[in-house]
């Protein structure tokens, strides 16, 4: 994507989220590869930069060597926004003709952000096609007016076209990837194999979509419609890359709900059972899960599930998945513990109808289910959702910054912005510190010593994000060491060092 005649530029950026138990860990810009490598497929010159861990020299000396016609800026989320526009000035200030496109889930939901004199076009849903296109028309000097699924500037005002057609998915390109970006990767503090082990963590695509339309959720406004899927021959082929090229034995299936579909789930694992890789696996799934499938996933190399319960009070989840219950949340939990599979369990804090007393009780059925990883974050309303429209009125404040899931944004009748944030802290600690946790550590352990080296981890991890307290980090030590006796490992405990990506 690195020449003067040509189109080119993708720059993707990682943020973090601490206190709500969300970890700093470094995902591949999947988005920005997919979209590099579609390019490439359809002959245009395209290149990636992460800027991560590279300070803006670092990227603008690339822009001033390379001397690319377009740069791509991905913005994932809304709290990237001024960050990114703080780069994207430097870029505009440095390179005037440099043409700048903006794509990702906040573009999509506020294709207004055009209105910055920093950004040119924006691009609306799934951008491989309409990145294509624009870089066509910005090439061949013609109007891209008639682009499909792209915001921009007119006669000062913002001109959106029609929507663009979801990707078809049976074209085989193959996102652009490179070894210095998938070496620093990692996944998860709580995951197997832990994050030290790791190698070559990639992200990977079977579907894109999700059936269940969350009013919170910015997947209806970038995937609208159906949910479409991969040939699993193709995955398999990728995953098989991904092993020769990088030495993955890591990867993260980006998924929105990899269980939705039991044949497809069976279809996949089946051929990874047969393949026997050698390469763990992570998805997102609801709490709508059959044990089959479960175990189906186990057999083929799932060791971390991501669910979505969002609540643990039933008349909470009414205003927010009517189609869901506390009791589908036991019994997927239940599974997944059964066969091995460390869960990170997402719950939301924030809602309008919520009170400290539902809080409390959040934290006692929290104790009762065997949670390894609870995500408590505040539900936040990402412009463009059905949920932002809905609240926008009780907004506290609508600064981007704030928008994490870590702060809450929602006006709450019976508990301060404060409160919440202290609730929060406590219920978290409380969970980690409670007995009934340390009993589950031990009671999966013993069952899947395997996992002990991954608590070990993640426990140094919850001591020095300062999640737990000494004390109780000694006794989830002590919990360990217990097991690692039972399961017969003899060996000396594995001392991982402190790693800065979660700082």
């Amino acid at each position: 994507m690195y020449a003067a005649e040509e189109p080119g530029g993708l720059l993707a950026r990682n943020s973090a989220v601490f206190r709500s138990g969300s970890p700093v860990f470094l995902r591949e810009p999947i988005a920005s590869e997919y979209v590099a490598g579609y390019l490439r497929f359809r002959g245009l010159s395209s290149d990636i930069i992460q800027q991560t861990v590279e300070d803006d020299s670092h990227v603008l000396k690339i822009l001033e060597t390379e001397q690319p016609r377009i740069l791509g800026a991905s913005i994932h989320s809304t709290h990237m926004v001024p960050r990114v526009l703080e780069f994207l000035r430097l870029c505009r200030q440095r390179f005037p003709d440099l043409v700048i496109v903006a794509g990702g889930a906040h573009p999509t939901g506020a294709p207004e952000i055009v209105k910055e004199d920093c950004i040119d076009y924006v691009v609306i849903g799934e951008g491989e096609e309409t990145l294509y296109e624009l870089a066509s028309a910005i090439l061949r000097g013609s109007d891209p007016g008639k682009i499909k699924g792209l915001a921009y500037m007119k006669d000062g005002f913002v001109k959106c076209t029609p929507p663009r057609e979801r990707l078809d998915f049976t074209l085989k390109f193959r996102p652009i990837r490179k070894n210095e970006i998938l070496s620093k990767m990692k996944c998860a503090p709580l995951a197997y194999p832990a994050p030290p082990d790791q190698k070559g963590v990639a992200q990977v695509a079977y579907s894109r979509g999700c059936p269940f339309k969350c009013e919170f959720c910015v997947s209806p406004i970038v995937f609208p419609r159906d949910t479409i899927y991969r040939d699993p021959e193709d995955v398999m082929d990728e995953l098989k890359q991904l092993k020769r090229d990088y030495g993955t034995n890591f990867v993260f299936f980006n998924d929105l709900t990899f269980n939705h579909y039991p044949p497809r789930v069976h279809d996949l694992c089946d051929k990874l059972i047969e393949e026997n890789l050698g390469i763990n696996w992570f998805a997102y799934v609801s709490v709508h899960l059959i044990e089959e499938v479960v175990k189906t996933m186990a057999e083929a190399g799932c060791s971390r599930a991501g669910m979505g319960a969002e609540s643990l009070v039933d008349y909470v989840l009414t205003d927010v998945k009517p189609q869901q219950r506390v009791a589908n949340t036991r019994k997927s939990l239940q599974m997944t513990d059964k066969y091995g599979i460390l869960n990170r369990t997402y719950l939301m804090f924030g809602y309008p109808s919520e009170t400290k007393e539902t809080l409390v009780e959040t934290l006692e059925v929290m104790k009762s289910l065997p949670i390894d990883q609870p995500r408590l974050a505040f539900i936040t309303p990402f412009p463009g959702t059905t949920f932002y429209y809905k609240v926008q009125d009780q907004l506290i404040t609508r600064d981007p910054d704030k928008f994490t899931g870590d702060h809450p944004v929602i006006k709450n009748p019976n508990i301060s912005s404060q409160e919440y944030v202290e609730l929060r802290d406590w219920i978290l600690s409380s969970y980690y510190d409670s007995q009934e946790y340390h009993d589950h550590v031990a009671d999966k352990c013993k069952r899947h010593p395997r996992l002990i080296d991954s608590f070990r981890f993640f426990f140094g991890y919850l001591r020095n994000k300062e999640i737990v307290s000494q004390s109780a980090y000694a006794r989830l030590l002590r919990t360990l060491d217990e097991e690692a006796d039972v399961s017969h490992n003899k060996t000396d405990p594995k001392q991982y060092a402190y790693d800065p990506v979660f700082a």
